[in-house]
């Protein structure tokens, strides 16, 4: 007689519990955040892909009081990466004057899952030239208006 004879086995399955937003292009930098439930203190490692190939990676933990007002985890899940360090480390293949379309998404770096949030398809050059245009606006006497999105 088996000892399990009369025991069902039931197979019990985990879910990860990944909370996360890629925000796209703000001011000089490409951010967003992600948040792993069940890692409690410890921080996921974000990576920035442009075309398919990992260009950066760095760790979520970042602090952000509106995450932190959300209730997803103590607010130290965002992260940024700096275009400008980007573009000039040669990691894209891209200079600034390269105005080629390409597509940049983040990804958590230990499953390759895309954070949620639309992917850019932009030219780097174009985002860095809008972001120093839009820091010296002030200055410029209304001849150059930086875009804002949705402009046409």
């Amino acid at each position: 007689m088996s000892l399990l004879s009369n025991t069902k086995l039931r197979a019990v399955r985990r879910t990860r519990t990944v909370r996360s937003h890629f925000d796209g292009f703000h001011g000089d930098a490409i951010s967003g955040w992600v948040w792993e439930g069940e890692l409690g203190s410890k921080r996921t490692r974000v990576g920035l892909f442009i075309d398919g190939s990992l260009v950066c990676e760095q760790i979520a933990d970042q602090f952000r009081p509106d995450l932190k007002d959300a209730g997803i985890g103590d607010g130290h899940h965002a992260f940024r990466f700096d275009l400008a360090e980007i573009l000039s480390s040669g990691a894209t293949g891209s200079s600034l004057n390269d105005f080629t379309l390409r597509t940049i998404e983040a990804r958590i770096i230990s499953t390759n899952t895309p954070l949620d949030g639309q992917p850019l398809t932009v030219s780097l050059a174009f985002l860095l030239l809008t972001a120093a245009v839009g820091d010296y606006k002030d200055r410029l006497s209304g001849s150059i208006v930086p875009l804002e999105y949705g402009d046409v």
